[in-house]
């Protein structure tokens, strides 16, 4: 993938350019930012650049960039998570072929594609790395070991990856690429160079809102994306905009009663929507973008709409959840008891 394909992708290029140039290139980078913003097509454009043959890298066309198009090249490792039903060269397989779809791969579309809602890199995965990385590598090249979804490294693999890290073999950079910096233990962080990646950009998004009726909903679309492409696409397909149009009826409702119509059966339809937590992750985006709403109700919103998450983190009931985050803001959300014991208690 060359830099021109990766939109925006002056959030990275000058200082990896800069770094080629001097070739001093870090043992290990952290690449963190918000999901679907491109870390992994920015690592993509980076690694073409590093293995490239020609003069000007990323030529596109030399065997090795041709290579690491098509993720074959074999000084490339990609580090996938995986369940407990799956090997993780399968994993490693399956997301090599998903990510030549779409580099914008979420991992929540991951997690479908293996059937699991828990993923993770374990110790045995960085056991394998280790091994791999013993051995002469297939081409007198740099080798460059990408962990998609960093933050999915279990406590004993991070700690088996320590030594590893901060004495690697010749020649062999490590991204790390991550959507949360707190996930990752702080002996991983102090080991890397840690690069902030911003998300995109509105007038990027925008052009990428295809499906869209007209430009009200592409706004609404792109603010609701929040910089990530990835969440763009999906508010595109038909099953995301069921969920939004019943997430903005329900948030109506809580904030005006008497205007909704049937509200048992719209929270009844929310409640067995499989995509629930998502659907109060968009109500979060919906009331920090209202303008009609005061500073202490957005704010009592979110405390109680970040509890809900938890709890359905917890496997309560959704049904039950739901129920409780809708009594409570139809009770309070109109003049929330905002007290300094009550912020702190939350």
């Amino acid at each position: 993938m060359r830099w021109e394909e990766v939109p925006e992708a002056e959030r990275v290029r000058p200082l990896w350019e800069g770094l080629l140039r001097v070739q001093r290139i870090p043992q290990a980078i952290l690449w963190v930012g918000k999901e679907g913003i491109g870390k992994t097509a920015l690592a993509w454009a980076a690694t073409q650049s590093l293995l490239c043959s020609s003069t000007a890298p990323p030529c596109g066309e030399c065997p090795n960039c041709q290579k690491v198009a098509h993720l074959t090249h074999p000084n490339l490792y990609l580090i996938a998570p995986t369940s407990a039903a799956t090997f993780p060269e399968e994993a490693t397989q399956r997301l090599t072929q998903a990510l030549l779809q779409n580099p914008f791969l979420s991992l929540s579309e991951f997690q479908s594609l293996l059937k699991s809602s828990t993923l993770n890199i374990g110790v045995e995965t960085v056991r394998r790395l280790q091994s791999a990385l013993l051995l002469t590598p297939a081409e007198n090249t740099w080798r460059v070991v990408w962990f998609w979804h960093a933050e999915t490294l279990t406590r004993q693999a991070a700690n088996a990856l320590l030594k590893l890290v901060e004495e690697p073999p010749p020649q062999t950079v490590f991204f790390f690429l991550a959507t949360r910096l707190e996930a990752l233990p702080v002996t991983i962080r102090s080991r890397t160079q840690v690069w902030s990646i911003a998300p995109l950009s509105e007038g990027t998004l925008l052009a990428y809102a295809e499906g869209a009726k007209d430009d009200k909903e592409a706004r609404l679309w792109v603010r609701l994306a929040e910089g990530s492409l990835s969440r763009l696409r999906q508010l595109g397909e038909p099953a995301w905009q069921e969920l939004l149009q019943t997430t903005r009826l329900w948030l109506s409702y809580c904030l005006q009663p008497h205007l909704a119509q049937d509200w048992i059966s719209l929270i009844d339809t929310l409640g067995r929507n499989p995509l629930l937590p998502e659907a109060l992750r968009l109500s979060m985006t919906l009331v920090q973008q209202n303008p009609n709403l005061s500073f202490s109700q957005k704010a009592y919103a979110l405390s109680r709409l970040l509890e809900a998450l938890d709890a359905l983190s917890g496997h309560l009931q959704p049904a039950i959840v739901l129920s409780w985050l809708t009594t409570d803001l139809l009770q309070n959300w109109a003049a929330p008891p905002l007290t300094w014991e009550f912020l702190l208690s939350s």
